[in-house]
């Protein structure tokens, strides 16, 4: 397929570090990072809790292609009628290290294309009785290739401000990331791996690393 380039478009805004915290320490468990990015993606994709607005507000400020007003309701409810879902809106995606990166917009529609390829060729070999194929390959290496232009992309990383008018940045050397604080659980005196959102916030990269 052909996906649109990553390379200083105004049209790819939505690219914010993300990590991922549990009782204040950083959490590297692939796992926990996915299961932790997976519920604050849901939070932001609405109907948006009290708990969870005003970090909303803040990244429908920092990035062009996420509406606040559409979380609100839902971006389901807003767009039931067509057959989008809200990962075509906002997602979170994952590099082979674990890394998370929240993104939005066009990026979005070209990773679920993407996504859509390997299934097909997964099915298909499948169906052929094979485990692997030379358009399976292909396929997961478009994919992964596409994901790291958007880890390696520093120009469109979400910054302080974005006027959505202008389409400029402000605090163009000011870099946000994402950190999602969880709280651990505890099932008869021990503590597992069940990821609870504690708090969704936006940090100053060169401020707090």
């Amino acid at each position: 397929m052909q996906v649109s380039s990553t390379n200083n478009s105004p049209n790819f805004s939505g690219i914010t570090p993300i990590r991922v915290f549990n009782n204040g320490v950083e959490v590297l468990e692939k796992d926990v990072i996915k299961n932790a990015c997976s519920k604050a993606i849901k939070a932001f994709s609405g109907p948006l809790e009290s708990k969870y607005k005003p970090a909303a507000a803040q990244l429908a400020v920092r990035d062009a292609d996420y509406s606040y007003l559409c979380a609100t309701n839902g971006y389901v409810d807003r767009f039931v009628k067509s057959d989008a879902v809200p990962s075509d809106y906002i997602k979170a995606i994952y590099d082979k290290n674990g890394r998370g990166y929240l993104v939005t917009g066009p990026m979005c529609i070209d990773l679920s294309a993407l996504g859509y390829n390997i299934g097909l060729a997964m099915k298909q070999c499948k169906a052929a009785g094979l485990r692997t194929s030379d358009a399976l390959e292909q396929a997961k290496t478009q994919y992964w290739d596409y994901v790291k232009s958007i880890g390696n992309n520093m120009f469109n990383r979400s910054r302080e401000a974005f006027n959505k008018v202008t389409g400029e940045k402000s605090g163009a050397y000011q870099e946000m990331r994402l950190d999602i604080s969880t709280k651990p659980h505890k099932v008869k005196g021990k503590i597992v791996e069940k990821v609870s959102l504690e708090n969704i916030s936006f940090n100053n990269r060169h401020m707090q690393g």
